[in-house]
């Protein structure tokens, strides 16, 4: 490797590093808590807001930080996707919708509001964005990294313990001094981390992961985000 590629590489590291801290602390409960601590006035558009402004700045930092193209970590055009990706997306779709439906009644609860287009709106669109935003920072940015430095395993299960045990689900210790049961929701995540880093490993694309944890969100949290925001 010449010198210039080892210093690409480098500075590719480095601002890698930069914006996984960056945002680590402006991820949604570090958000939270300084609303709180700023004492901002209550918004319905506040959280919509945040998670579109979250998403595209990681958009536009990566490739000015890292020098690499948003391509290089999955997030590719549809027309250059392959047989086998966009079956996936079709498939996948189709099922993961069908088991949640079938395997939890929360989504209900958005029935019971009037504005069903408030609703996708303020609920629906961000917390698919939230499931985004989470893919492009441990799969795109973190496990992709780990894994061309220490090997596939390493940074599968190095960024995945980083997932589910870091600021994203701080919201969990919570619950497990009052009930140590709780801890079975790490290992929910945990083994849902799994399954988004293999969709990222086999098939390079970001957009797929990023789609099933945005559907997972809805299926599983959106009712909760829409009683404290309606």
């Amino acid at each position: 490797m010449s010198q210039n590629a080892i210093e690409n590489t480098q500075k590719s590291l480095i601002g890698a590093g930069f914006l996984f801290a960056l945002c680590f602390l402006v991820s949604r409960p570090n958000l939270l808590a300084l609303y709180e601590w700023l004492n901002l006035p209550q918004s319905n558009w506040r959280f919509a807001a945040q998670m579109v402004f979250i998403c595209v700045a990681f958009v536009v930092l990566y490739p000015l930080l890292t020098k690499q193209t948003l391509a290089s970590i999955g997030l590719r055009p549809f027309n250059s996707w392959n047989k086998n990706e966009r079956h996936f997306l079709v498939i996948g779709v189709l099922v993961s919708n069908g088991c949640f439906l079938l395997l939890t009644s929360k989504w209900r609860r958005l029935l019971a509001f009037d504005d069903q287009i408030l609703v996708i709106a303020l609920v629906v669109v961000p917390m698919l964005c939230w499931g985004f935003f989470q893919e492009m920072v441990y799969r795109g940015l973190l496990q992709k990294t780990l894994s061309e430095k220490l090997g596939d395993t390493q940074g599968i299960l190095i960024s995945n313990l980083v997932f589910t045990f870091g600021t994203v689900h701080f919201h969990h210790y919570q619950y497990i001094a009052e009930n140590l049961w709780h801890l079975k929701y790490f290992a929910f995540i945990f083994a849902a981390g799994l399954f988004f880093a293999w969709i990222y490993k086999r098939y390079n694309n970001l957009w797929l992961a990023g789609l099933f944890h945005g559907i997972g969100n809805v299926y599983l949290d959106s009712s909760n985000v829409a009683k404290a925001l309606f």
